[in-house]
């Protein structure tokens, strides 16, 4: 699933990636929007963008995976130095 952000930096895209096992993919902003149900695989527009604050929840994974964020490179990211942590703010 790729799900596509428009951001005050910028556009990001952020790409759920479903590997074995994984049962399926569920997206908060959209409940009819999930991975794995026998159905071809689709492109999804909406007419209006759903807003989607920072830290809002995007989606699940039932089973794990891995996400990946895509972002331009001249989008404005101040590195932070040091370990990251689970649920620490990026």
């Amino acid at each position: 699933v790729v799900i596509w952000l428009r951001t005050d930096k910028g556009p990001v895209a952020v790409v759920m990636v479903g590997a074995t096992n994984v049962g399926q993919m569920r997206m908060a902003f959209d409940p009819e929007l999930v991975s794995n149900i026998g159905q071809q695989g689709r492109v999804q527009t909406y007419d209006s963008p759903i807003p989607v604050k920072a830290g809002d929840e995007l989606g699940t994974f039932c089973m794990g995976s891995t996400a990946i964020v895509l972002y331009p490179e001249t989008f404005d990211i101040a590195p932070q130095p040091g370990v990251v942590l689970i649920g620490q703010s990026l």
